[in-house]
């Protein structure tokens, strides 16, 4: 794995831990999108979820390096879509690294690489 990425977004999620507030915020969450390429960047310390694609169709997400916490309640991706693309990412994190949930279909994911994580979930959890 590696990456070129020029930016890297930092969530903040330990202000979040601290104080309590936004205990349900998502760093990104894309809802009922058609058409995303989601290419090249670091996500760091969300203060839940870091992606979260719920309705997407046609979504391709490359070069992804995500970097949670080392607590659960931090998934890397977590998704609902159709016709989606997967590949040459990485998360580091102490929950999911990805989890599928019905009812997604035609998803590819390949060269992913979990790290310190629970792995990959398919199906409601």
């Amino acid at each position: 794995f590696s990456s070129n990425c020029l930016g890297a977004i930092n969530g903040q999620g330990y202000i979040t831990r601290v104080t309590g507030s936004g205990r349900n915020a998502r760093l990104f969450r894309f809802i009922t999108c058609m058409d995303i390429y989601f290419d090249d960047i670091i996500l760091v310390d969300s203060p839940t979820f870091h992606l979260v694609f719920n309705d997407v169709a046609n979504m391709r997400a490359c070069h992804i390096t995500i970097r949670g916490p080392n607590m659960g309640g931090t998934d890397g991706f977590d998704s609902i879509f159709d016709n989606n693309y997967l590949r040459h990412s990485e998360v580091t994190n102490r929950d999911r690294c990805i989890s599928v949930k019905s009812p997604s279909q035609n998803v590819l994911i390949e060269d992913v690489y979990c790290n310190q994580s629970g792995g990959m979930s398919i199906g409601s959890l």
